[in-house]
């Protein structure tokens, strides 16, 4: 498993000024999807740091989260957009985000916990069982 570290190279990844950029997209599995993306990252100055793909054994459907470094100025956002909505339209995809963490807003996370209480020790005899209905 990758380091947390390695996955968040928020602006500090490559040349000064570069940008991350993370794609996820999910769409009907194909040949050549890979190759695709990365020509569209590429193509514009962009460079990969990782990809994540991802295709069930039991459905034949593509999901990939990439992470790459760009420079804004040579491959603008809304430029950006129209490479990836030209993508998703090639591969009939569900799905295809791109999120720009240093320029776009955070998200909002909450993460609620309890504790758990233990089981009384008569739960635990052999006279006793729990049913789930």
């Amino acid at each position: 498993m990758l380091s947390l570290a390695r996955r968040r190279p928020i602006s500090g990844g490559g040349k000064p000024g570069n940008l991350l950029g993370i794609h996820l997209f999910q769409c009907p599995d194909a040949v050549g999807i890979v190759a695709k993306l990365s020509e569209c990252i590429a193509s514009r100055g962009g460079n990969i740091h990782s990809v994540d793909v991802f295709v069930p054994d039991d459905k034949p459907v593509f999901y990939s989260r990439s992470e790459f470094t760009y420079n804004p100025s040579l491959w603008p956002r809304d430029l950006l957009h129209h490479d990836f909505v030209s993508l998703s339209k090639c591969f009939n995809a569900q799905r295809s985000t791109v999120r720009v963490p240093d320029l776009d807003p955070k998200y909002k996370i909450s993460v609620l916990a309890s504790k758990q209480a233990s089981l009384p020790s008569s739960l635990y005899s052999s006279d006793f069982r729990l049913h789930h209905t």
